[in-house]
């Protein structure tokens, strides 16, 4: 035992020597992790979840990421679309300062107009004499870059007119445009500034509406007072606040959309996620893809002055197929190689696998079956016509059930209906005013009432008998049906040539707008009738109440409709051809003579009775 754990010892002191003395290949130290790699340093003008930032920094990722390039990416972000960027500044500077004094990058990498600001500015003082590549910078010119060395980028830049035109050849009978255009930045300045040119220009062939620096309520009745086809550009921002902190984009995007009653086409993504009908949208991912090709060029050792600035900025043209029925858009004319957002998909590529899945289980299923059919042949044979038979009494006895329930149903609703006319009958509109001068015991909705009797229908008959009687009885019924529109309310026939139309939670303003169209159609119907004092022609006379709802209402369906009954005639007795209406309240006293409180039913005299004596 003694003699084997020596010879223990021995191994384990030999293996620890060999361990010591033996270079490491497993982790390297710490502090050099990545020393050899290009450090990249991307400073992002906005925040991360915006999506024109993110688009510019995944295209770049992209890029980089298949490159062969050993790179250690930072990035910053300056979150100057939230916050006001002229108080942070100062911050950022001092933050950034202290981060990376003691690391510099190898280049830099900027999106958009501040952080391009920031770095040229203050250069001298945090990255001294380090390349620089710019992406999103709008409107860009050779003199912004002049005196600055070592430096180069992508130009972005609207193209205003090639948006109107693209959105006009979609909305071939657009008669106006109105541009939402703002000048709050040096950004928005410019792309205003660039396109004062295009708006004289549009104004050659359209009406065009320039809204500057408007809020959204100015923005609002601007629309509305634009014809019915016209279309709305959103080339800026509004002149809404947020508060304590700017409003997005998308809350931008929003505020025009949901006052817009025309198509809303723009140059952004996020405004396509406000619900913009589409746009000629600039694409962040390219200018990202190709800002990451040109530091690969710098890397390789290729100086950024040397490399040209891009001028061309791509743009792709996306529409939104949510909209597409709102605004009844013809996809036939949407320009080549537009891009559809939100468009369904085919049934087949959404399942494919699923039906693939279930034509295997089918197949399997066949195999299977036909095995069966083998051994159960003759068996399948004896039932056969068992089951022919069971199949023909069931196929009967849903026959018969079938024309059983039609008959209910023809009896059921002959039993509501009146034969003439096709209206309501006489019990169906009885059980409806009981249900509705109930419910206003428990509503706070009005329910209003309208009588209505055709005048001289008498003389009518003896005039021109009583198949054009009838003939007029339907006339005037289908006059009285397209009247009203709502699910609860109601035309029925009274009896001979009255009508009684319940209108539930209506105001007086609603039930008159229905006597009114009423009375129009009557008009338009034009029906002769020689007896008659109105130009001879076929008219009628209404009474309307509308009961207020009360917990304690002691006007039950019967006296409601001998109410409304008396205003018909006051209608007939004033001259005919015209409507009597009044408002039903009940009040409550407030003492009577012994001092105690008492309901007192009665007629609101500054409300009830009112005659109109106009000839509708």
């Amino acid at each position: 035992m003694t003699i084997v754990r020596s010879k223990s010892s021995l191994i384990f002191c030999f293996l620890f020597l060999v361990s010591a003395f033996t270079p490491v290949k497993g982790n390297p130290d710490q502090s050099l992790i990545n020393h050899s790699a290009y450090r990249i340093l991307y400073i992002n003008s906005y925040h991360r979840g915006f999506s024109w930032s993110d688009e510019i920094e995944r295209g770049m990722r992209k890029v980089l990421s298949k490159s062969n390039l050993d790179y250690e990416l930072s990035t910053e972000y300056l979150d100057s679309k939230r916050f006001d960027y002229k108080k942070i500044e100062d911050s950022l500077f001092e933050t950034i300062q202290k981060r990376y004094e003691n690391y510099q990058p190898d280049i830099l990498l900027v999106s958009d107009n501040n952080a391009f600001n920031f770095v040229t500015q203050n250069r001298d003082k945090l990255f001294p004499n380090i390349p620089i590549v710019f992406s999103g910078y709008n409107n860009f010119t050779a003199d912004v870059i002049k005196g600055i060395d070592d430096i180069t980028g992508i130009n972005e830049k609207i193209d205003v007119r090639a948006l109107a035109e693209m959105a006009i050849a979609v909305h071939p009978k657009t008669k106006a445009l109105a541009f939402v255009v703002s000048n709050e930045s040096a950004t928005n300045q410019k792309n205003y500034e660039s396109s004062i040119a295009t708006f004289d220009q549009l104004r050659k062939h359209y009406h065009v509406e320039v809204l500057l620096n408007k809020k959204q309520d100015e923005i609002a009745k601007t629309l509305a007072m634009m014809p019915e086809d016209s279309l709305v550009f959103l080339a800026g921002r509004t002149a809404n606040k947020g508060g304590d902190r700017k409003l997005s984009s998308y809350e931008q995007g929003k505020l025009v959309v949901d006052v817009s009653p025309f198509p809303m086409y723009t140059f952004w993504k996020f405004h396509l996620d406000s619900g913009a009908t589409g746009g000629y949208i600039l694409s962040g991912v390219v200018q990202g893809e190709n800002m990451a090709r040109i530091a690969l060029q710098i890397a390789d050792g290729t100086k950024a002055s040397s490399i040209p600035v891009m001028m061309s900025t791509p743009a792709e043209k996306i529409f939104n197929y949510e909209k597409f029925s709102t605004f009844n858009i013809d996809e036939s004319l949407l320009p080549s190689k537009a891009i559809v957002l939100n468009q369904p998909k085919a049934l087949w590529d959404e399942y494919k696998y699923h039906f693939m899945t279930v034509i295997i289980l089918l197949v399997l299923q066949m195999i299977l079956i036909l095995v069966l059919l083998v051994n159960i042949r003759k068996r399948q044979q004896a039932l056969h016509s068992l089951d022919i038979e069971r199949s023909l009494l069931e196929s009967r006895v849903l026959e018969r059930t079938h024309e059983l329930n039609l008959a209910n149903q023809k009896l059921e609703r002959l039993s509501l209906e009146d034969g003439l006319t096709g209206l309501k009958n006489r019990r169906f509109l009885d059980d409806t005013m009981a249900k509705e001068v109930a419910a206003l015991k428990r509503t706070k909705e009005p329910l209003s009432i309208i009588m209505i009797d055709i005048d001289f229908f008498k003389q009518y008959n003896d005039i021109y008998g009583h198949v054009e009687g009838d003939h007029c009885l339907k006339a005037i019924s289908a006059s009285l049906n397209i009247s009203i529109s709502r699910p609860r309310d109601v035309a029925a026939r009274f009896g001979g040539e009255e009508f009684v139309i319940v209108l539930p939670d209506t105001h007086e303003h609603g039930a008159n707008q229905v006597v009114s169209s009423i009375f129009r159609r009557i008009s338009d119907l034009n029906i002769e009738h020689g007896e008659s004092p109105f130009n001879q022609k076929v008219t009628i006379s209404a009474g309307m109440v509308t009961v207020m709802p009360s917990d304690q209402l002691s006007l039950d369906d019967s006296s409601l409709l001998v109410l409304v009954d008396k205003l018909l005639y006051s209608s007939k007795d004033n001259g005919r051809n015209q409507v009597t209406r009044s408002v039903y309240e009940e009040v409550l006293d407030q003492e009577n003579v012994d001092g105690t409180a008492e309901n007192v039913t009665h007629i609101d005299t500054k409300r009830i009775l009112e005659n109109s004596k106009k000839q509708l």
